[in-house]
């Protein structure tokens, strides 16, 4: 099929680059993801058993990176992470969460509590979320396949961009706050 023919045109350096991204981006992302048993770690939600090893590892390493977002920024957490960023890297990331969502399993509900009592502890959050949900069809439906084809209309929501913006303008009062925005998604089905 289609990847067998784009496999048969990279070169060997491709062919590593495209395994290693073949690897890390199958399956279920919570069963893959990055960490060690110092300092990069993740979670959810930042719980007690979280916030005992985020003060355990600041006063080893100094001010965390945190990522924080939805399974986009679970991405971004494992990119890091793996790649050995910084001895201090943490996630607060879970497929679905975004910072307009109340969900219980979410982070952002806790997050504010928590970043205002690390605040010195925190060097910076970089905040990456799914593009597709900052997107609506003509219908008024979110993340729909069809805003993917040609010549279908969408709209960008406003609203959810503001809704960003004015979280991170609150955070970046208490530490470097980044707005990683959304990738170009191919979303060929």
């Amino acid at each position: 099929g289609f990847e067998s023919w784009y496999v048969s045109r990279n070169n060997a350096d491709e062919q590593r680059a495209y395994d290693l991204v073949k690897r890390h981006t199958s399956g279920d992302l919570r069963d893959d993801m990055a960490g060690d048993d110092d300092c990069n770690f993740w979670a959810p939600t930042p719980d007690a058993a979280f916030q005992v090893r985020f003060t355990r590892c600041a006063r080893k390493y100094g001010p965390a990176t945190i990522a924080l977002g939805d399974s986009h920024g679970m991405n971004i957490y494992n990119a890091l992470a793996r790649t050995s960023y910084a001895p201090f890297v943490v996630g607060l990331v879970s497929p679905g969460c975004r910072p307009w969502s109340a969900a219980p399993e979410c982070p952002y509900l806790e997050f504010d509590k928590f970043l205002a009592d690390n605040r010195g502890s925190i060097a910076r959050v970089i905040l990456h979320v799914s593009g597709s949900h900052l997107l609506m069809d003509s219908k008024g439906r979110i993340d729909h396949p069809g805003m993917y084809e040609y010549r279908w209309k969408y709209q960008i929501i406003s609203d959810k961009i503001a809704f960003i913006e004015d979280y991170l303008a609150k955070m970046s009062t208490m530490t470097e706050a980044i707005w990683l925005g959304p990738r170009t998604e191919a979303r060929v089905y």
